[in-house]
């Protein structure tokens, strides 16, 4: 391998972009392909900062808030398997959401997650003084 496609693996490991289409895995997949091209394989704090700052910022807010993971304690593959669970629940809320007769209906509006996380943060606050 020569030096010029290790700095454009580089370059493409520091540019990589998250597609809601191809999911967290591809996501992951590819900044790990990109890091395994580069003369010196990358630490994994490294690979996983630039993971979570990749990732949809609700994702990444549910794996440290709801989930309690930490970069500082948990692996890349550790926020990978929840962010893996995260993608799944969330398409199968999405899926029972439409398929209510209530909201087919209108009579229920879809909540965000991070409206749902402010609305939780402003209880949470009122809840302990």
């Amino acid at each position: 391998m020569n030096a010029a496609t290790m700095q454009e693996a580089q370059e493409a490991f520091r540019t990589a972009v998250y597609d809601a289409q191809t999911g967290v895995q591809t996501f992951y997949k590819e900044l790990i392909g990109h890091a395994q091209n580069m003369a010196v394989y990358l630490d994994e704090f490294t690979i996983q900062e630039i993971f979570l700052d990749g990732i949809p910022a609700e994702m990444h807010c549910m794996l440290i808030h709801d989930d309690n993971l930490s970069p500082e304690v948990n692996t890349v593959t550790e926020f990978l398997a929840y962010a893996i669970r995260y993608k799944q629940s969330a398409h199968t809320a999405t899926h029972y959401d439409q398929r209510s007769s209530h909201h087919a209906q209108g009579h229920c509006q879809p909540v965000k997650v991070g409206t749902f996380l402010a609305k939780r943060s402003k209880m949470d606050q009122n809840c302990n003084p």
